[in-house]
């Protein structure tokens, strides 16, 4: 794991069939289950690991996770709206469509993940990572992000309408089609990139351009 998480070398096999409202977590590993299209609120996991788990199409508002391990897990579809997130780290797997909207994240790593379509809106992230992710036309309109790194990852579409940024960095990362970018301020980018996010700037402030 590439950060430092307060988990257990000893982890309780969780053998449930199913999830449970307001529900707290500790201490588990959950492998190879599906708990697909379950509606819950306010499920707690902190101290655990989550291998081959799919809550696709799921709803789970104020879902919160701590100190977990997440790989190859399945939530495309999945309405996490309100949830929070601390130090999670996620590999791989499928949140493709993934609502995740005013919800929390500090302290979080996605590495290799599909989060094409995710939805971020409204939401705060502080120390976030992404490293090689799909985030095509992920909206991140009016979040809040900060200390947060795009690694590698491919933005293309992606909105930051009305977003606020601080010590973000996206030099490595395909911005092409880029929607919302006077939200940027406050990213760090390099000339090749700005030269290609130009037109767009100019057509989002009103200024016409002729040959």
């Amino acid at each position: 794991m590439g950060m430092r998480l307060h988990i257990p070398q000893q982890l309780t096999r969780f053998t449930g069939a199913t999830l449970a409202g307001e529900q707290d977590l500790s201490g588990v590993l959950v492998e190879d289950a599906d708990f697909s299209s379950t509606d819950l609120n306010a499920v707690s996991i902190e101290a655990a690991m989550l291998l081959r788990v799919s809550l696709e199409t799921s709803k789970l508002k104020h879902f919160n996770l701590t100190d977990v391990y997440a790989e190859d897990c399945l939530m495309f579809g999945s309405d996490l709206d309100g949830s929070g997130w601390l130090r999670v780290e996620v590999k791989g797997g499928n949140f493709s469509g993934l609502i995740v909207s005013d919800a929390s994240f500090e302290e979080v790593v996605f590495s290799n993940c599909k989060l094409n379509m995710a939805n971020f809106r409204f939401s705060k992230l502080k120390s976030v990572t992404f490293v090689n992710c799909n985030l095509q036309e992920a909206d991140f309109y009016a979040a809040h992000l900060s200390q947060a790194r795009f690694e590698k990852c491919n933005l293309t579409g992606a909105h930051f309408g009305d977003a606020a940024l601080s010590k973000v960095d996206l030099r490595t990362s395909n911005l092409t089609g880029l929607k919302g970018v006077m939200g940027l301020k406050g990213a760090l980018v390099d000339t090749a990139q700005l030269i290609s996010l130009a037109a767009v700037i100019a057509a989002e402030v009103g200024i016409e351009t002729e040959e």
